[in-house]
């Protein structure tokens, strides 16, 4: 990256930290081709304490969208509806600082590591897959608290995307394969807790 991540939060809080601002406002800030921190951005909100009902399937629809562009390299483009789709401040605010607050104590650590593995088309496709399944548990309906694995998960993914960077990337595979077991047990044990409710509901429709 030619601008460090910590100086690109703190532009977009200078630029968008005033009013409500819509989708294609954030994604003409960071460029036709920031897969990556637009997918950082998108699931940073999960890793705040401060619940938004609905966001998480808006986001999960986006992020699988703009995986999409990444694999086929090809710009960012939003449907006309989503352009519009607005993005409330009071929270994306405090993820701007969110992110550059942190991003200033662990940005050293990134570097290009693996540059041509990772442009390797099957890798690419290999990436593209897990972003999308991780996105599409991020879009899930579920309880408070679960978006916050499939979030972590895309966030070390897009970071690898972002500085291409081999080590990020396995980070990011180990992350989801626990996302992924976790994600089984809790649905599973949510069917286990519904299937008396959902027995009964079918013996008095029945």
């Amino acid at each position: 990256m030619s601008i460090l991540l910590s100086d690109r939060f703190k532009i977009l809080k200078e630029d968008l930290s005033h009013c409500d601002f819509t989708v294609n406002q954030l994604l003409e800030k960071l460029g036709d081709k920031s897969h990556g921190l637009a997918i950082v951005i998108l699931s940073l909100p999960f890793l705040l304490p401060i619940p938004i009902p609905g966001l998480s399937t808006i986001m999960g629809a986006l992020i699988s969208w703009i995986a999409v562009y990444w694999l086929l390299r090809k710009k960012i483009w939003i449907p006309q509806k989503w352009r519009h789709q607005m993005l409330p401040v009071h929270l994306f605010s405090k993820v701007f600082e969110f992110g550059e607050r942190y991003s200033l104590k662990i940005e050293f650590l990134f570097k290009s590591r693996g540059e041509m593995i990772l442009d390797n088309f099957f890798i690419r496709l290999m990436i593209f897959l897990l972003v999308l399944v991780s996105a599409c548990f991020l879009a899930l309906p579920l309880p408070p608290g679960t978006n916050f694995p499939p979030a972590i998960t895309l966030i070390a993914l897009a970071l690898a995307l972002l500085f291409e960077d081999l080590i990020l990337l396995f980070l990011g595979m180990a992350i989801f394969i626990g996302t992924s077991i976790a994600m089984f047990i809790a649905v599973k044990f949510m069917w286990v807790q519904s299937l008396p409710f959902i027995e009964s509901f079918l013996r008095w429709l029945f």
